[in-house]
């Protein structure tokens, strides 16, 4: 009797203790509107797509949209800025890049990438969200709004209380 064969599995590396990112980023509070955004991706222009589509979908809300086209250039800004969150393409990234960027702190993150086999790793690695390209609007937007504090509404200073009694309303 023949044994049945065993299963393979890919052994995925568990992602490093992430320390945060910088006191800025440690002691921020969550803010609806003044949003920092970091952009990164190797990519002109899908960086620029990407900038564009968050100002179309966000619009005022965002008080500083950053790119950076690779690792050191997204770590510079990281450690200089209290980013809110950051979209991240990690296609052209090596392994050992992807760590050292991972290490610099705990900045929500979601992935925007082609490489739609990475959405399971992102997950384990505690990301927001994944955005396969070609960018969809509306996939976009969710996302966005996952990462983004939403708004308050405004509290107005009057109060109304109404009563209907016997048809009318007092």
């Amino acid at each position: 009797m023949n044994s049945p064969a065993s299963p393979s599995f890919h052994l995925v590396p568990e992602p490093p203790t992430l320390p945060e990112a910088n006191a800025a980023s440690a002691s921020r509070p969550a803010h609806a509107d003044n949003l920092k955004i970091l952009i990164v991706d190797p990519d002109a222009r899908a960086t620029a797509q990407l900038e564009q589509l968050c100002r179309d979908l966000l619009g005022h809300r965002i008080a500083q949209l950053a790119s950076a086209d690779s690792v050191e250039a997204a770590a510079a800004r990281v450690a200089a800025t209290a980013f809110d969150f950051l979209l991240l393409d990690p296609q052209f990234w090596r392994s050992d890049e992807l760590l050292r960027f991972r290490a610099l702190g705990t900045l929500p993150t979601i992935i925007v990438s082609a490489q739609t086999d990475l959405a399971v790793a992102a997950f384990e690695w505690g990301v927001l969200d994944f955005v396969p390209k070609p960018v969809n609007r509306t996939r976009l937007a969710r996302a966005l709004y996952r990462a983004a504090p939403q708004p308050r509404p405004a509290e107005s200073a009057e109060r109304f209380l109404a009563a209907r009694r016997a048809g009318r309303i007092d």
